[in-house]
């Protein structure tokens, strides 16, 4: 630590650091044969007392200024460091906050979505327990064409598939004269597919303003 950082001059740096040299340099020589030696030893021992009193005393005068300005120091930047520790403290609260309030958002959307998922596959249950038991009731009515239509979709739900029935309701209805897929044609009356769409009001009996489609019955 340099001088002027002590507030001392270089004399007095150099009686401190040599206050002790004298009596260290006699204590490491000291021999005590006799009681003259015993005498001086005595006296030295004194002096080391003394010359620790002293010491003690100018480390004190040069201690109390470092200790006042160490104290002085600490106050000043007590204050600004309480405050800076303190918005730390709130930043990360109300970031675990929001994590914790996203968390909350998140598990009941899930809760939902599990609850939607779950009464969807209840539904889709409840629908291929109804086709199974129609199927059933149709084949023992002896009607195995629709009893098979029924079991595949009662399957087709089991296995989450929504059943196609615009698709089944519009082939039935081009299939309504009994014909196959290789008997469609064009009834008599029916609109040419160049020609524009028939109005429901005057389209000719057996098609409903498009080729192929039979008049729907009304109900």
């Amino acid at each position: 630590m340099s001088t002027l950082a002590l507030q001392i001059s270089d004399q007095e740096r150099e009686q401190i650091e040599r206050a002790a040299t004298p009596l260290i340099e006699a204590a490491r020589a000291c021999q005590v044969a006799n009681a003259k030696d015993y005498r001086g030893a005595a006296d030295a021992l004194m002096r080391i007392k003394t010359a620790q009193k002293a010491l003690a005393t100018k480390k004190k005068t040069v201690m109390d200024p470092l200790n006042a300005a160490v104290k002085a120091a600490r106050a000043l930047f007590a204050a600004p460091e309480a405050e800076l520790d303190e918005a730390e403290g709130l930043f990360k609260r109300a970031m675990i906050a929001f994590d914790d309030e996203q968390e909350r958002i998140r598990r009941e959307e899930q809760r939902k979505l599990d609850e939607a998922a779950a009464a969807e596959i209840k539904k889709a249950q409840e629908k291929a327990a109804k086709a199974e038991a129609d199927a059933k009731a149709a084949r023992e009515a002896g009607d195995l064409a629709k009893a098979e239509k029924l079991e595949s979709k009662a399957d087709m739900r089991k296995r989450g598939i929504k059943s196609p029935d615009f698709a089944d309701a519009l082939a039935l209805a081009m299939l309504a004269d009994g014909g196959g897929p290789a008997d469609i044609g064009l009834p008599a009356g029916a609109a040419n597919p160049a020609s524009p769409p028939v109005p429901f009001q005057q389209a000719p009996k057996g098609v409903f303003g498009m080729p192929g489609l039979a008049r729907p019955q009304r109900w």
